[in-house]
């Protein structure tokens, strides 16, 4: 109980200043000097989950790098945190999550970290990774030709295409300039890679 209620109200007390983790899409040093990047460029931690702290108000998850258990990085996540699964492509609850589960967290570039130690942030969309899923996952905005702002990747649309909301419902609504997360299997090489996604969440 003391350790939930520490990174509790730390992680409320010392979330002053926005700060944005070096451009590196995946962030491997959680001591980096922070740099000020495009509000809308999307940032990525993947790691393993140590410790879920139950709270019933904000649950958090201590998540460590996989290829750096020193870079420790603990995740809030109330109610407006998207989480989903990625092998289902289907929204999740906070309990589902589990120590040992591998996760990738996203969140905007202008997300408020604290530097506690180790840092706390409230990411925007948080993926249970799977083994078994073959395609690929894209969170990011998408500009008016619907290209990410990192430039990786374009959207090509048709009717197939499943397009939801963050409540789960269908929605026919104009997708550029919005942040989405894209589900999608073959892209092409080119840059930006192009695709026709799987699923389109709007968040």
């Amino acid at each position: 109980m003391n350790k939930i209620l520490t990174y509790g109200l730390v992680g409320l007390l010392i979330i002053f200043g926005a700060y944005a983790v070096t451009k590196d899409k995946n962030v491997d040093d959680s001591n980096a000097i922070f740099e000020e990047l495009n509000p809308f460029e999307y940032l990525s931690f993947n790691g393993i989950i140590k410790e879920v702290l139950d709270h019933k108000e904000l649950p958090s998850l201590i998540v460590e790098n996989k290829d750096n258990p020193d870079n420790v990085i603990v995740f809030h996540i109330p109610e407006q945190v998207i989480l989903l699964d990625q092998e289902k492509q289907e929204f999740i609850e906070a309990n589902s999550f589990k120590a040992g589960q591998e996760i990738t967290a996203y969140y905007p570039g202008n997300t408020p970290m604290a530097l506690s130690m180790p840092p706390q942030l409230t990411p925007k969309v948080i993926v249970a990774n799977s083994k078994e899923y073959s395609g690929s996952i894209h969170v990011d905005r998408f500009n008016d030709d619907l290209v990410s702002t990192d430039g990786f990747l374009k959207i090509k649309l048709n009717s197939e295409v499943k397009i939801i909301n963050r409540d789960g419902k269908e929605t026919s609504e104009d997708l550029r300039n919005k942040d989405l997360v894209v589900f999608y299997g073959a892209a092409t090489r080119s840059i930006p890679a192009q695709t026709t996604p799987d699923k389109i969440i709007v968040l």
